[in-house]
């Protein structure tokens, strides 16, 4: 099909990693080490890591290089390693401390050589391992990380290929979608079961009765009930069961009614059929829900508990009355602010009681239960944000008894509140770019074992269903989503599954073309592998901590005695982020003088940080001093990425209450946040969504300090930023400082700000965010600082026109041969200072960056010395194509109409635009070439480096030497 990727197809079954340990006992703290030594026989092009912790911490070296560490419960990482690995010998080490569950690790470590060749690594059996200090021994193994874990999100990825709008492509359609156009797994096939007539309107949700025939709620007025045809092919009749409801986001059939969410009606709705003639009488309002009808009343779904579950995007209003609020007191809407968030009810038509279960979401609209009786959504994004250091990516949650998921309602505003704070409750996993719509559980399908134990999301904008397979982690789970089905258009709004174990799914909205296709499984007999020591002991360890989580939901909501205090406090500092969050919770519940006082008898490092949050999130000025106090015994240094963000945390809260100034403490808690700041130890990694990196905060706090050597400070993490996103955070920090800067800061900072101008990718928001940098920093600015920056404080401009060519005559033209000659040369090494320079009349600084300066367009060249030898690096100048880093090859795109064009893809501007933007000149990348993604035929990467050759011609020897150095001492 024209334009779609990535192809579903099966890859070949790989091998994959097992899971390890130093020995057979690991259910308690543990200090292991784990090596693996191996040789790297040249010039590598890229390495690529792939990890997987569970119950352990866990510091990644190579070559004795600490390259980063994963706290407990950390996500499943794939990271570029290329900096950390160097040619020769070398060792992967994994330095791991247990924690309480089955501690096991699983590696992969892919080297990819310059001559495209690859080196791959895997966890097993000839690893070597050892607890303390003992001698090393072959380490104990667990089992292979199942195929749907390790693989699945590298379908889930999009590409800039992927249309924002494929959806419009129904609009108006009378012909149905071609099916065989689609993509989906191997084994299964899909069809098309019915296609709305003129009648029928455009469909927005979907659900089974008990009769097995299916009701469909329509996106302008009414509800639909279709018969299905014995073997499920076709539809044999269609009625309206109802003609008032306006826009009937979710159905639910219980307690013998039909219950339906009508957003345009603004309430849930009960539905019965007393004198069983078919059609439903006058729907009962069972409650009205207040608000707009964009973010409105989503999805419903029939508990465990036979509760009606009801979901809300953050344009209703939080319910105030007859209702029992389970989520912490200490929360703004608890304490009397208006908030707009997203939220859950339970509602019991037994008893018609109504509780808050959890908020702080943006817009989800699907909700499901698993097999395990646990509630998930898959929320929304805040897409204008995107490509700024606060934006948020679509998340799958696992909804818990008195979450609190950040959001705020508060999107298109400068500057961004923090959505995502160490006391917020985490994901079970980010899934990138997306618009959430339906949630539905696998398990009631005919499928093979791993597809009925996922969750299944579905994608609007980008016409895709998701798998969304879970991996027991303690009290919650790891998400691992891959792609299910693809299509164009296919504008996905509800599915579920039929008495015959196939997936329904219906397309509509914004009164589209709706369609009915089934799903089902034609794959044949799959056998169900026999579980893996890993599984089996996860499994269990898993169930145990869900049902402490449990424990602690009951004490949500409602204040009872010191016994319930005493079982909230055992948990508030435990590694687990659901647990330690159910904890507190149930804690702040219970009256403050009965837990107040504990944490200032408390010495373990996680409990005092916990409590002293708890306290200072209750807002009472009567604990600051004592709260200071006692954070200044903890020792930050030693604290886990998870505990240092709710240091962080408390410390912002404190410190921002005047009467903080007042207390003795403060200079002192000042001092240790200025010493600590910036923290250049490598990345701390926390549990996904549980803050962000410490940096990060640090910075933050800086800033809301006003640290006297703030800008020093912030522009030595400026010089190690590798992402757009820690570049902007750096500007973002400095927009409001008048001291402490020199002239070449200052250059420095606007040098940084055009480079985003230029080349930052992001969404609708991301012109204006630097705009609005732009103009704050040049409100510090003096006059005399103004005319000696001249044009670069303007918006768009460089410091001098952009150089296209090269004005020196040709020395030589440069040969591979001539390398060595020249390489051995007994001449001075070279000189740095001149080097830099020729970086810019070599014109390498129109593409790459080396430390501070530089364009995007190309490979990062700060480290590129450490990586390659100066024969290396000289050949890659002298034959561009020699190797091509996949990142940042050229595309060639062939046209429906038949044009051929080769560009490398732009990527800024807003991501949901139609047009694919390809920049046909690396020296002018500015100048691009639009094309109609609906317009694209095929599509495939370039082998031709953009890179032009002979850009080394113009130089001497002596100056290729300098080039050289000025590279090499970046690399330091």
């Amino acid at each position: 099909m024209s334009g779609l990727s990535p192809n579903l197809a099966e890859a070949e079954e790989s091998v994959r990693p097992v899971w390890m340990w130093a020995s057979s006992t690991r259910h308690e703290p543990q200090r292991v080490e784990l090596k693996k030594e191996f040789q790297v026989r040249g010039p590598i092009q890229r390495a690529d890591l792939r990890l997987a912790t569970e119950f352990t911490n866990c510091e990644l070296r190579l070559g004795n290089r600490v390259a980063f560490t994963l706290d407990d419960y950390g996500p499943w990482l794939d990271l570029d390693v290329t900096e950390h690995v160097r040619t020769g010998k070398d060792v992967l080490e994994l330095h791991c401390t247990g924690s309480q569950g089955p501690s096991a690790v699983a590696v992969e470590l892919t080297i990819t050589m310059i001559d495209g060749s690859r080196t791959v690594l895997r966890s097993g059996a000839d690893w070597q391992g050892r607890v303390g200090e003992t001698e090393w021994k072959s380490v104990k193994t667990f089992g292979s990380v199942a195929a749907e874990y390790w693989d699945a999100d590298r379908t889930a990825r999009l590409t800039p290929f992927d249309n924002y709008e494929q959806w419009q492509q129904a609009s108006n359609q009378k012909v149905a979608t071609d099916t065989t156009k689609f993509l989906v797994r191997p084994g299964f096939e899909i069809e098309r079961v019915h296609t709305s007539a003129e009648n029928e309107g455009s469909w927005v949700s979907m659900e089974f009765d008990p009769q097995g025939q299916l009701t469909i709620g329509r996106e302008d007025k009414g509800l639909l009930s279709m018969t299905l045809a014995a073997d499920g092919r076709s539809v044999t009749k269609v009625e309206t069961i109802n003609d008032t409801l306006l826009e009937c986001r979710g159905l639910a059939y219980a307690a013998g009614s039909l219950f339906a969410q009508a957003n345009n009606s603004k309430g849930l709705y009960r539905l019965e059929d007393k004198d069983g003639d078919g059609r439903f009488e006058l729907p009962e309002l069972v409650r009205e829900f207040p608000g707009g009808v964009g973010h409105g009343r989503n999805d419903l779904t029939l508990g465990p508990d036979k509760a009606i579950y009801a979901i809300f995007g953050d344009s209703v209003e939080l319910p105030k009355e007859n209702v029992l609020d389970l989520t912490s007191p200490f929360r703004e809407a608890r304490r009397g602010e208006r908030t707009t968030e997203g939220h859950v009810l339970r509602y019991s038509p037994s008893t018609s009681k109504w509780q808050l279960v959890c908020s702080g979401l943006r817009n989800p609209f699907g909700i499901a239960f698993n097999a395990d009786g646990e509630a998930f959504t898959y929320d929304a994004d805040a897409e204008f944000d995107m490509g700024s250091s606060w934006y948020r990516e679509t998340r799958f949650v696992h909804l818990v008894s008195g979450g609190d998921y950040g959001w705020r309602g508060r999107t298109k505003s400068w500057p961004p509140y923090d959505a995502d704070r160490a006391d917020f409750t985490v994901p079970s996993g980010a899934i990138g770019k997306g618009s959430p719509t339906a949630v539905k559980s696998g398990q009631r399908s005919s499928f093979p074992t791993h597809y009925r134990q996922a969750m299944f999301v579905l994608d609007w904008t980008y016409g895709r269903i998701l798998a969304c397979h879970l991996v027991p982690r303690g009290a919650g789970y790891v998400c691992r989503a891959e792609t299910f089905l693809k299509g164009r258009p296919l504008n996905v709004t509800d599915l579920d599954f039929g008495p015959d174990g196939s997936m329904y799914v219906i397309t509509g909205g914004r009164k589209t073309q709706s369609d009915l296709y089934r799903i089902r499984w034609t794959g044949g007999e799959v056998a169900t592998p026999e579980p893996t020591p890993q599984q089996i002991a996860r499994k269990e360890f898993s169930q145990a901590q869900r049902m402490v989580r449990h424990q602690l939901s009951k004490l949500h909501g409602d204040a009872s005695d010191s016994q319930e205090v005493s079982l909230a406090w055992k948990w508030i500092g435990h590694a687990d982020p659901l647990l330690r969050n159910a904890a507190c919770v149930a804690l702040e519940s219970q009256p403050i003088d009965q837990w107040g006082k504990l944490g200032f008898e408390e010495t373990r490092p996680s409990w005092v940080i916990a409590s002293m949050l708890s306290l200072a999130r209750s807002e009472s000025e009567e604990f600051l001093p004592k709260i200071l106090q006692k954070l200044l015994q903890v020792d930050h240094q030693s604290l886990s990425a998870y505990d240092r963000s709710m240091l962080l945390e408390t410390w912002s809260r404190c410190l921002s209450k005047p009467a903080a100034k007042e207390t003795p403490e403060y200079a002192a808690t000042v001092n240790r946040i200025r010493t600590w700041y910036p923290d250049l130890q490598p990345s701390a990694i926390a549990p996904t969504g549980a803050g962000r990196s410490v940096n990060h905060q640090l910075a933050l706090l800086a800033e809301q300090l006003n640290i006297p050597d703030i800008v020093p400070k912030t522009l030595e993490l400026l010089a190690h930023a590798r992402t757009q996103e820690e570049r902007m955070q750096a500007v973002f920090v400095l927009r409001n400082c008048r001291n402490g800067w020199t002239p070449e800061s200052r250059r420095t900072v606007f040098e940084t700000l055009g480079e985003l101008d230029r080349n930052a990718v992001g969404g609708e928001g991301m012109p204006g965010f630097l705009r609005q940098l732009r103009e704050e920093l040049v409100a510090t600015l003096t006059e005399a600082e103004i005319t000696t920056l001249g044009n670069l404080v303007k918006q768009g401009t460089e410091i001098e026109p952009p150089q296209l060519s090269i004005d020196r005559p040709v020395v030589k033209k440069w040969q591979a041969e001539d390398m060595q000659a020249l390489l051995e040369d007994s001449s001075p090494k070279g000189d740095y200072e001149r080097g830099r320079e020729l970086f810019r009349v070599a014109l390498c600084v129109r593409c790459h960056r080396a430390g501070n300066t530089g364009g995007v367009v190309g490979p990062d060249l700060t480290s590129v010395a450490s990586r390659f030898g100066r024969r290396d690096i000289l050949l890659s100048i002298l034959e561009p194509s020699r190797v091509v880093d996949e990142k940042y090859r050229s595309e060639q795109v062939v046209t429906t109409d038949g044009r051929l064009i080769v560009g490398r893809i732009v990527t800024g501007g807003d991501y949901r635009s139609t047009k694919l933007r390809l920049s046909t000149d690396p020296l002018r990348p500015a100048l691009t070439v639009e094309i109609d993604k609906n317009d694209i035929e095929t599509h495939q990467p370039s082998l031709q480096s953009p890179m032009p050759v002979g850009l080394l011609d113009t130089l001497t020897p002596g100056e290729i030497r300098d080039l050289l150095a000025f590279l090499e001492r970046m690399a330091q």
